[in-house]
């Protein structure tokens, strides 16, 4: 009965929430039905026949499981997952409001679950999940979790309630949790080396040698296991989309029993990434990428992916809570930046300023800011980019109400 009703009562606050405002309401119906149903989210993850894929780490969740259940759909299964970004307890909880149909639970094959790290052992380990996919660890969020290795002990958790471990073997941190269920993916050697593979949190171990997965091209992708062999047609921008990729179809082939390759390669060829994570839209009549910058990590590498920007906005938002870390990216190749705004900008001005960097404008109305970017003359001979927070990115999203 408790969870009859915790489904009703989540689905019409949901419904009436979106009614009243677009592109929001994603955790005020979860919270509801977790008050009332505490065991909500686990009794429709017990429902799955296949059982329960769990995606963690500091950074790449979400593209990790947008490529994974692209791959299993087209190879057959049906999967339950949750929205990009909804991996904490309420945005779980809503993913079962979103996936049920009236007062039903979600039905499907598998589930293919994105989890925060920091809810890693409390949610995910007590549900023994198949396979868990560990992406990395990084030296960021010390607000929240003090020091990398407390993600690394939740990870360490999960791991050992797992049937199977997939994880990044680039990642040292990983590497030394290296156990009998453990199956590792990562760059070749020369990949990890070059400038766009991604960095990870400082450690004395050593990465592991001998993958199990190894990613030996980028474009077009390639990778080797012991099984199989891959060369897929991919429109993947940068090495740590690429090993998002890698990690994606390593998972599948210990998923899947037998993977159909043209299916696979259908999947490469059509690959959706989530949205944000450099996406082209046309805004105001103008193509435009957005690149959404969550930590240190992620703005290095975006700002490398930026380099062909004519026409640049950054907007640092309240997502931001200490400030401090923008002094740790080092932006000296970027030219200028012609709108700047947010709830940070003034720090980030004194940033940007300190790497020689010009900011045309500093417009603290983030609204008027956006519009004032918008009405630029078009770019003549390279990009105009959106460079934004997690907390800028929805604002930008429900202003100009763009779709995800």
């Amino acid at each position: 009965m408790r969870t009859l009703i915790a489904l009703a009562l989540g689905r019409a606050s949901r419904k009436l929430i979106r009614t009243f405002r677009h592109g929001g309401g994603s955790a005020v119906p979860g919270t509801i039905a977790s008050k009332i149903q505490p065991k909500l989210f686990e009794i429709a993850i017990k429902r799955f026949p296949q059982g329960l894929i769990i995606v963690s780490g500091s950074s790449g969740k979400s593209s990790t499981t947008k490529f994974l259940v692209q791959i299993l759909q087209n190879q057959g299964l049906s999967v339950f997952t949750n929205p990009s970004t909804a991996n904490i307890k309420q945005g779980l909880f809503s993913a079962v409001l979103q996936g049920s149909k009236w007062l039903s639970l979600p039905k499907a094959d598998i589930a293919v679950i994105e989890m925060d790290e920091a809810y890693a052992a409390v949610i995910g380990a007590p549900l023994q999940p198949r396979l868990s996919i560990i992406t990395n660890v990084m030296d960021e969020q010390l607000d929240r979790f003090m020091d990398s290795e407390n993600v690394v002990s939740a990870l360490h958790k999960l791991s050992l309630a797992s049937k199977q471990v997939l994880a990044n073997g680039n990642d040292p941190k990983l590497a030394k949790l290296k156990a009998d269920n453990f199956h590792f993916f990562g760059l070749s050697t020369s990949l990890s080396q070059k400038e766009e593979a991604p960095r990870y949190a400082v450690s004395t171990a050593s990465p592991i040698e001998n993958l199990d997965f190894e990613i030996i091209g980028e474009s077009p992708f390639k990778m080797r296991s012991k099984n199989f062999a891959y060369e897929l047609p991919t429109k993947l921008q940068g090495l740590h989309m690429t090993i998002n990729f890698g990690a994606a179809i390593s998972a599948a082939e210990l998923i899947v029993t037998n993977i159909d390759h043209n299916k696979l390669e259908e999947t490469a060829d059509t690959l959706q990434g989530v949205y944000g994570r450099d996406t082209r839209e046309v805004i105001g009549g103008v193509e435009s990428r957005i690149l959404l910058v969550q930590n240190r990590e992620s703005f290095r590498l975006n700002l490398l992916q930026a380099e062909a920007a004519e026409q640049l906005f950054m907007a640092i938002g309240t997502d931001v809570k200490d400030p401090s870390w923008l002094w740790g990216v080092n932006f000296h190749n970027l030219n200028s930046v012609d709108i700047l705004s947010g709830h940070h900008a003034i720090p980030m001005k004194y940033r940007l300023q300190s790497c020689g960097v010009e900011v045309q404008l500093l417009q603290p109305n983030f609204e008027q800011a956006l519009n004032e970017f918008i009405q630029m003359e078009p770019p003549t001979n390279g990009e105009r980019v959106f460079m934004v927070t997690a907390d800028t990115f929805r604002r930008m999203k429900r202003i100009l109400e763009l779709s995800s």
